[in-house]
């Protein structure tokens, strides 16, 4: 598992990843979901992609 960090302008990101076997993966997800509930933080399904929101705030300060 590798957690990583990310912030800029006032946009903070928590990307987790890991890495398995296809077969393992559900399991995997699950395990991940019910840890982050017990922290209360929920993970989006869907959404921008964290390039896309940084470009979006980047852009929004620059006003362009």
């Amino acid at each position: 598992m590798a957690i990583e960090e990310w912030t800029t302008r006032g946009l903070r990101f928590l990307e987790v990843s890991v890495r398995m076997s296809t077969a393992e993966a559900a399991e995997a997800e699950k395990l991940l979901e019910r840890a982050l509930r017990k922290r209360n933080v929920e993970a989006p399904r869907f959404g921008e992609t964290k390039t896309r929101a940084v470009m979006t705030a980047l852009a929004r300060d620059l006003e362009l």
